[in-house]
This record gives structure tokens, sequence and C-alpha cells, in this order.
């Protein structure tokens, strides 16, 4: 087990870094998401047949015209849902929600749904906003919902915006927000309130913050949105 675990670790590492220098190649894109998936696969508990990551939609040249402000990422299925997807993601990474994390309220569910209370499952290949600080800062919730709709992108989910923190900190070796912004995760709610999370930079465990209301807004508060490009249905 320990054998297997440090061969997964390496060839995370390895495709990681041929990834950094090639990052054009839709090949090396697919391959860097496989790779992410099959170093927390045994943790999380799951079968290789829940992680496959299908061939990168992406051509060389759409990668071309996306990668100045944005990477693709893929997010399986069965890691999309809440709670179901998240307890996944705790379980791959520890650190990411504990006993420092205050993403959540004791008994207080957390799930995906858009802002007519409708559920979002937001999986499959997308690409989203690469830069560490947020955009859209100084912007309330209506404004955010507003760009999302007259765009046609989806605000992020929880579980997407965990799994685009933990590709960021292999690619950029930053998590995304790093302790200096917020984004409003406009597809999480709790108790009716759209999540206001961030990257803690340094232990990467995700942290809330309260207080947020619909028409509140922040010099150090945005959003990021998930462009999917294709969904298994």
């Amino acid at each position: 087990m320990i054998v297997n675990n440090m061969l997964v670790e390496r060839t995370l590492a390895l495709v990681t870094a041929e990834f950094i220098t090639h990052p054009y190649s839709p090949e090396l894109l697919a391959e860097f998401n496989q790779s992410f998936w099959n170093d927390r696969r045994q943790a999380m508990g799951l079968s290789q047949a829940d992680l496959v990551v299908p061939q990168s939609p992406y051509t060389e040249e759409d990668i071309r015209k996306y990668a100045p402000k944005e990477f693709g990422l893929y997010v399986p299925p069965v890691i999309s849902t809440a709670p179901e997807g998240l307890d996944l993601l705790v379980k791959g990474w520890p650190l990411m929600i504990n006993n420092r994390s205050s993403i959540s309220q004791a008994g207080v569910p957390i799930i995906n749904v858009d802002k007519n209370g409708e559920p979002v499952v937001l999986f499959g290949w997308m690409t989203t906003e690469k830069t560490i600080n947020a955009p859209y800062l100084h912007t309330n919730q209506v404004q955010v919902e507003a760009i999302a709709d007259e765009a046609g992108w989806i605000g992020h989910t929880l579980n997407v915006y965990a799994v685009a923190g933990q590709q960021s900190k292999l690619l950029e070796r930053e998590y995304l927000d790093g302790g200096k912004t917020f984004i409003r995760a406009l597809s999480s709610r709790s108790k009716n309130q759209v999540l206001v999370v961030g990257f803690d930079p340094f232990f990467g465990y995700l942290v809330r913050r309260w207080g947020m209301g619909v028409y509140d807004s922040h010099s150090d508060v945005g959003a990021r949105f998930a462009k999917v490009a294709q969904s298994l249905v």
C-alpha cells in the first residue's frame, strides 16, 4: 500500500511538471487531471471506474485562448454532489475542511442549489479563472448572479472551488485567493445563504467569511465561474 501510494504521488509530480512545461497540450491536460484524482482515490475509498477522466474536449488552440486567464479541470460526477461529494473531498484532502475550517455550522448542511432553489450538479470538463486574487471584486450577490446569467456561466459550487484550489496549488504554487480574497460560491448555500469562501494560504483549509448579505460588497470579495465544456449525463 505504501509503495503504491508513493508511486501515484511520484506519477502526479512528474505529470504536473510535464504539464507545466507544456501547458497547451490537451493530452497532458487530461493526464494531469487523471493523475490528480488517482493520487487521492484510495483515501476517498473509490474505484478506478469512479474517477475516469475522459479525453479533453479542448484543442491546443482552445487552450491557448483560455490559458492566459483560465485553466481547465475535470470534476467527476461522484465528486460533484453535496454533502456526499464534499465528504469524499474531505477524505481526500483532510486538512481542507477540519476543526480550523469555519465552512459550516454544526447541524446545518451545505447544499448545491441555484438562486431558485433548483439542484446544481456541476461536473465534467470546465474552465475557471486562474488568477490567485479573486476576480469581480467590489460586487454584491445580485451583480454576480447577473454576470452568470448574461454570460451563461455557473457560479462555483464548494466542490468545484475546492478542486480548483487544490489544482491551483499544484500548478501555480498557490491556493486560489490565498488568504487575501474570498469568492461567492453562488451554487452552494447553507441556511439559504450563499457561501463566501477562501483558502488559507499556508495549510490549505477552507475559510468561510460570515455576515455578507445579498447586497453587501467588499474590496476583497469577488466571484468565480465555471464555464462547462462537457458534462456526463
